[in-house]
C-alpha cells in the first residue's frame, strides 16, 4: 500500500480529548467533564498580606496561586430560579399579571420578514453594512424632520406672539382714544 492510498483515520478521542470517552461497547460517547474547575488568583509582585504583613510574592513577576475549585454544577444550578418556567410564572402572577397571559408578556409580538436573510458570513457582513447605511440615512431623515418640526413650532409661536402684540397695540390705541 502506498502512502497516498492510506486514509488517515481520526478517532473521537483525538478530536475531543478532554470531554468525551467511548462507552465500553464502543458505540456511545460519554461526557466526562470535570465537575470542579480550578481557579487561580493573581498575586502582584512584592504583594503583602494585609493581615500578617508577610510578603506573599517575593519575585518581581506576577504569580498565579491556586484557589478553591468552583463546582460547575452548583454554578449552573444557581441560575435555576431565573430560567425555570414555573418560577417565572409564579413571579408574574405575584406582580398581578395573569399566568395564562405570561407568555404574551414575556414575548411580545414581533413580525419580521426573514426571507431575505443571508446564508454565509460574507453575505451577513454585506447585510449589516447595508442596514448600517440605511440606519444612517434614517437618522439624517429623522434629524431633518425634527428640524422642520422645530421651525414650524417656532413659526407658529412667532405668529401667536405677533397676534398678541397686535391685540395689545390695538388695546392701547383704543385706551388712548378714550
Amino acid at each position: 500500500m502506498s502512502e497516498t492510498s492510506k486514509k488517515e483515520t481520526v478517532t473521537v478521542e483525538e478530536v475531543f480529548p478532554l470531554r468525551t470517552l467511548r462507552s465500553k461497547d464502543g458505540k456511545k460517547l460519554i461526557d466526562c467533564y470535570q465537575q470542579f474547575r480550578e481557579t487561580f488568583k493573581e498575586v502582584p509582585p512584592l504583594a503583602v498580606d494585609p493581615d500578617t504583613g508577610d510578603i506573599l510574592n517575593k519575585s518581581h513577576e506576577v504569580q498565579l496561586v491556586k484557589c478553591d475549585p468552583i463546582d460547575i454544577q452548583d454554578e449552573v444550578d444557581s441560575y435555576f430560579d431565573s430560567v425555570d418556567l414555573k418560577t417565572n410564572i409564579i413571579r408574574l402572577s405575584r406582580q398581578g399579571i395573569d399566568p395564562s397571559k405570561a407568555l404574551e408578556v414575556a414575548t411580545p409580538e414581533i413580525y419580521a420578514d426573514i426571507s431575505q436573510l443571508p446564508d454565509n458570513i460574507n453575505d451577513w457582513k454585506g447585510f449589516f453594512a447595508e442596514k448600517a447605511e440605511q440606519k444612517a440615512q434614517l437618522d439624517i431623515q429623522i434629524k431633518e424632520a425634527q428640524r422642520k418640526a422645530q421651525e414650524a413650532e417656532q413659526a407658529k409661536q412667532k405668529s401667536l406672539d405677533d397676534a398678541i402684540a397686535s391685540k395689545i397695540a390695538q388695546y392701547m390705541a383704543n385706551k388712548e382714544n378714550k
